[in-house]
Formats: C-alpha cells, sequence, structure tokens
C-alpha cells in the first residue's frame, strides 16, 4: 500500500455455494466415478447453454460454486455482463448456462 500501481484491478470471492447444476440436463460433462460423492467437471472445450441450472440459480449470490461441479464457478446474468463491461470477462472464459424448470 506504498506504491501506486497505474493499472486496475478486481478481486473476486468464489466462497458462495449454491445447488442450482443440473447434470441431468448438460452435455460436455465428465462424470467424476471415484469420487466418494457425486461431483462433475467440464470438459476442455465448452459452449454457451452445456450447462443447465435449476432456478435456484436466480436468487442469492450474484457468483456461487456448486459442490457437485468442480473447476468451474457460476455467474449471474447481471454480474457476467457487469464483467464484460469492465472487459474483465476474457480472463474467465464465461458461457451461458441453460435455465430448466425441474419438471421438465
Amino acid at each position: 500500500r506504498k506504491t501506486p500501481v497505474d493499472h486496475q484491478y478486481y478481486c473476486i470471492n468464489f466462497g458462495n455455494v449454491k445447488e442450482a447444476f443440473l447434470p441431468e440436463y448438460s452435455s460436455n460433462i465428465y462424470y467424476l466415478e471415484d469420487a466418494k460423492d457425486e461431483l462433475y467437471m467440464p470438459k476442455a472445450i465448452v459452449k454457451d447453454r452445456d450447462f443447465a441450472v435449476s432456478p435456484a440459480a436466480l436468487s442469492g449470490p450474484d457468483i456461487w460454486v456448486d459442490r457437485r461441479f468442480i473447476r468451474a464457478f457460476f455467474v449471474s446474468n447481471a454480474l457476467g455482463r457487469a464483467l464484460k463491461a469492465a472487459k474483465a470477462s476474457k480472463n474467465f472464459g464465461l458461457r451461458k448456462c441453460r435455465l430448466v424448470a425441474e419438471e421438465e
């Protein structure tokens, strides 16, 4: 806090947890069979709408992790747009998720 740096920096907290990931409606994911809990992770190359989330994704924190989906985090539409506007989204490889009502 002594030397000014002429750049803009951001800090993101990944501590929030939601249960919104829907593996049964998602594609391009790996199921980790050796895990003692039900765990999934994204494949190397993912596209928009590969991952599905429940309506639970629409409330609560704007950034979160899901205990069943590792090596990834989720952001709300509002936060995703704000990151794009700040030109910070390209560093995260953000992709759009598909919202699915669980009755489908």
